[in-house]
């Protein structure tokens, strides 16, 4: 797991979710043993919490995502993790990666805040580095003007990033794309505070918060794929880089 899906794990809610348990009379509820029909034709709050404590559902949690204006259950069933959407007067009851599935490229509002560009430049040490590849045509200009954010190819589900620097954990990463693998001395521009922006392919964001979510509401082992051939280290400049940083290996 990467430091960035660290630091958004450290950002979950500290408080405990478990609605508390009630005294029900059971026998006084119907319930017709399909758990979405009942669920889904509840009408309000306590009935929906009757109907399934009456299907021995007792360890209900809660979670309040003001971002998203969404509240939902979480619980286990029959060994499965179910997700209830209370949006009265139309309960949804979904299986978890359903529910995963269905908040899709939105997952990030279901999660607090996380400042990228802090948490990278907060990490950054002395004789840190990142690689930037490029081609023989471009010596000459990165020479007289550093590197400037530009457009390029990026792939299909990042082609919206705009101009942007991009740049690679290892030299070998880069190399095995460019021809020519530029060093970018990141603890140097920390030191002398010069803090271009930076940020992560989208791609990878979204599919990272769509795995923090699943993993904040009790689904384990989820996996989000994004396109073959983006890397979760990758580090993309949004501003430029001076050459005063940069070492051409």
């Amino acid at each position: 797991m990467n430091w960035w899906k660290r630091a958004q794990q450290q950002y979950l809610w500290d408080n405990d979710p478990r609605l508390p348990q009630a005294n029900i009379d059971r026998s006084s509820i119907e319930i017709s043993g399909d758990i979405k029909s009942d669920v889904e034709e509840a009408t309000n709050i306590v009935e929906l919490q009757n109907i399934l404590f009456s299907y021995g559902i007792e360890d209900l949690k809660e979670f309040v995502f003001e971002e998203a204006k969404e509240k939902i259950w979480v619980f286990t069933y029959s060994n499965n993790l179910y997700v209830i959407e209370l949006s009265f007067p139309y309960p949804s009851l979904l299986d978890a990666r359903e529910w995963i599935y269905k908040v899709g490229d939105n997952a990030w509002q279901y999660l607090d805040f996380v400042d990228y560009n802090k948490e990278f430049w907060d990490n950054v040490s002395e004789g840190d580095f990142v690689y930037h590849g490029t081609n023989e045509e471009n010596i000459e200009d990165i020479k007289r003007e550093g590197l400037i954010p530009m457009y390029g190819t990026r792939g299909i589900s990042n082609r919206m990033t705009g101009p942007a620097i991009f740049a690679s954990p290892t030299a070998e990463i880069a190399e095995n794309y460019y021809p020519i693998v530029i060093e970018i001395n990141l603890g140097k521009m920390k030191a002398d505070r010069y803090f271009p922006r930076v940020g992560r392919e989208e791609p990878i964001e979204k599919a990272e918060a769509s795995e923090v979510l699943a993993n904040k509401i009790g689904l384990e082992n989820f996996y989000s794929e994004y396109e073959e051939g983006l890397d979760p280290e990758t580090v993309i400049f949004y501003d430029s880089i001076p050459l005063k940083y940069l070492r051409i290996l």
